[in-house]
């Protein structure tokens, strides 16, 4: 079982450098685009078409590939004031409990929710209006992000059963 949590542990922290790369690739292009987008509509009187769309596709990304780096961080809302009233045994199973019931949503919703979303999109053909890419790229991002989430949640599962807190 510490092997696992040392696998996760270091395939993880590659993880989330790969994350902030990402999401500050996304938040850097977004704020470019829509300086851009701003600067053209002042100086030339109109804005390019292809800026609205890339910055909000951008946006999308951003969210999902975010949300995952918030699970990396232990950053995510967490109700845990009424387990924080239980015994340290009660806690443990507390969190057992919280991380299978995540990791089975973020499987069911974004991992197979998200290939499902892409399938059909890819199958539709429909393609952005004025960059002429495929929507289904942009839907790529919620499945990827549920798996990063997983291997997240897998190590925090992992931590949980291994440590032992006594008080």
């Amino acid at each position: 079982m510490k092997f696992l949590l040392y696998f996760f542990s270091k395939i993880n922290s590659k993880l989330k450098v790969l994350l902030k790369v990402i999401c500050a690739f996304f938040m850097a292009s977004i704020t470019i685009i829509v300086l851009w987008g701003v600067v053209a509509r002042y100086f030339f009187g109109s804005q390019p078409a292809f800026t609205e769309e890339i910055a909000r596709m951008f946006l999308i990304e951003l969210t999902f590939f975010g949300a995952a780096l918030a699970f990396a961080e232990k950053s995510h809302i967490g109700l845990d004031y009424l387990s924080e009233k239980f015994s340290i045994s009660a806690k443990k199973l507390c969190s057992i409990i919280a991380s299978c019931i995540t990791i089975f949503f973020v499987m069911a919703f974004l991992v197979y929710g998200g290939i499902e979303l892409v399938l059909t999109s890819l199958k539709s053909s429909n393609n952005l209006v004025s960059v002429n890419v495929g929507v289904w790229t942009v839907y790529v991002c919620v499945p990827m992000a549920g798996v990063f989430a997983i291997m997240f949640l897998i190590e925090a599962f992992l931590k949980t059963l291994i440590t032992n807190e006594r008080k």
